[in-house]
């Protein structure tokens, strides 16, 4: 039987995306809320169709200065209005580049908040729905963004991240914590295998946390990001797995 698994890479935000998008087979496209513009969208959009990638949208908070990490006080409406155009903009650039959307992935904050918050949620599967009705919801293996879209019969896909260190209840540690991004190559490799695999992940406390994911996220602005894809595309191939996305 083959085992597939998904490398999907957050683009669009500036980095060297080219380099990138040979090892992965979905990404996530900055649509203007933390970064982002009708020119950045068309030109990864063009990268990711030459190189047969899925595409998603990346939506955040409307934080421009914060690179839409850092959870922000705003009402519902506001905050609803924001997604619909961040959503609006990718689609209108989709559209004219003959491409679609197939899945919409939040931004930084937004994606954590929305785990621990249903109200959150499901304002992001509003949202999401309005513009890209058929589109799959990308989130955390646990927490209320899958599970107010299982609710809503909305598809999810579950993520883990190669380079994020875990806490012991399963959420991704903070970035202002010493540690929380993984910058060894090496440990970003065992650390996809291991979600791959379904083993789960060590938490920086040395506990083992349980997480069964379809699709593990390589963030393009972490440090030497081109040769850390590269470097889990080969591990992972050479463990049996193919690598795409979700049908």
């Amino acid at each position: 039987m083959t085992r597939t698994i998904d490398l999907n890479a957050d683009l669009g935000e500036g980095y060297n995306d080219e380099a990138i998008l040979p090892f992965v087979s979905s990404c996530n496209i900055a649509c203007g809320g933390h970064t982002g513009d009708w020119e950045t969208i068309t030109q990864t959009i063009r990268l990711a169709k030459d190189s047969s990638v899925t595409l998603g949208a990346h939506p955040s908070y409307p934080d421009r200065d914060g690179f839409g990490r850092r959870s922000i006080e705003i009402d519902r409406s506001t905050l609803l209005k924001a997604l619909g155009e961040q959503l609006d903009l990718i689609k209108s650039v989709a559209d004219k580049l003959d491409a679609k959307i197939e899945h919409i992935k939040p931004h930084g904050a937004l994606y954590n908040d929305a785990a621990r918050s249903r109200i959150l949620a499901e304002l992001i599967i509003e949202a999401s729905q309005a513009t890209f009705p058929q589109a799959t919801i990308v989130g955390p293996p646990h927490g209320a963004l899958v599970e107010a879209g299982n609710l809503r019969n909305v598809k999810s896909r579950r993520e883990g991240f190669a380079d994020r260190q875990y806490l012991d209840d399963g959420s991704l540690m903070p970035r202002s914590s010493k540690g929380a991004v993984i910058e060894d190559i090496d440990g970003q490799v065992e650390q996809a295998i291991r979600l791959a695999e379904g083993q789960g992940v060590t938490s920086l406390d040395g506990q083992l946390v349980a997480l069964s994911v379809e699709t593990i996220c390589l963030h393009g602005d972490t440090k030497g990001a081109a040769a850390s894809a590269q470097a889990i595309h080969q591990a992972l191939t050479k463990q049996g797995f193919v690598i795409q996305a979700p049908a």
